[in-house]
């Protein structure tokens, strides 16, 4: 094989290596994006059947009787790879200014330091920065005494 061969050759592979791995890591950002919007589904569940947020991860384990997905989730959240927020006023969170969709509910760990992506309590995921995250409205610094 010639150099210029064997050069397009390994050029190529690198092309094709690169590609690759931002396939990959899309694919990883759409599967924890899911696994948050499946915790906040879980959440919401609880807090609409007992109009309050739950206070741990086990209050969310009735709901993952025969569901999976959202006990890998759970599970997660115990092993530290998510944070939720506990005992958030859903309520509340859509009284206040930075409203439902500006309330974080829950995180990657990573992201306080390094950043990452941001469950609000709406359901959208964000990806957030340190220094944003550090200062977005958290669901469980809402005023829990507000009227209505």
């Amino acid at each position: 094989m010639k150099p210029l061969q064997c050069t397009l050759l390994l050029l190529a592979a690198v092309i094709l290596t690169a590609g690759c791995n931002k396939l990959r890591d899309a694919a990883v950002k759409q599967k924890i994006a899911n696994d948050l919007k499946c915790l906040c589904d879980a959440y919401g569940q609880y807090y609409s059947a007992r109009g309050h947020g739950p206070s741990s991860v086990d209050d969310l384990d009735a709901l993952a009787t025969g569901d999976a997905e959202l006990q890998g989730d759970l599970n997660a959240v115990r092993e530290g790879k998510y944070v939720l927020i506990w005992n958030v006023d859903v309520h509340a969170a859509g009284q206040t200014n930075a409203g439902m969709s500006f309330t974080v509910l829950g995180y990657e760990r990573k992201v306080p330091e390094t950043g990452g992506l941001v469950l609000m309590v709406d359901g959208t995921v964000l990806e957030m920065k340190p220094e944003k995250f550090a200062k977005a409205q958290k669901g469980d610094a809402l005023d829990k005494n507000r009227p209505g």
